[in-house]
């Protein structure tokens, strides 16, 4: 139990095989700093992203295209030499999809998605 509600696949906002509710809060913080470098949709590579987001700040991004998350549409850049860059497309940034960081929709339904 966390919080005094039993936690389950079903309300939980993130997911994966070594995902705990604990991490929760540390794993929110991560995706808004990751999503705070890349609201003015410049390309960042995934070194820079963890300098703000953490060691896995490539799942934040692939976080921020889950429409619990805001759904953002992100594009990428290869670089070459097995380098990515990654960017919110511009001009799809609302103030629904951006609100959608701070307070995600915890759906009905398993986490996935």
């Amino acid at each position: 139990m966390a919080g005094g509600r039993q936690m389950n696949q079903y309300n939980m906002l993130f997911d994966g095989e070594t995902y705990s509710p604990i991490d929760e809060s540390r794993l929110k913080n991560n995706l808004q700093w990751v999503f705070f470098a890349m609201q003015h949709c410049e390309w960042h590579s995934l070194a820079d992203l963890r300098l703000v987001g953490g060691s896995a700040a490539d799942s934040r991004v692939r976080d921020l295209r889950k429409p619990r998350f805001g759904g953002f549409e992100i594009e990428t850049k290869n670089c070459g030499n097995g380098e990515w860059h990654y960017r919110i497309k511009p001009g799809t940034i609302t103030n629904e999809k951006a609100k959608r960081v701070f307070d995600p929709i915890k759906e009905e339904g398993p986490a996935y998605g």
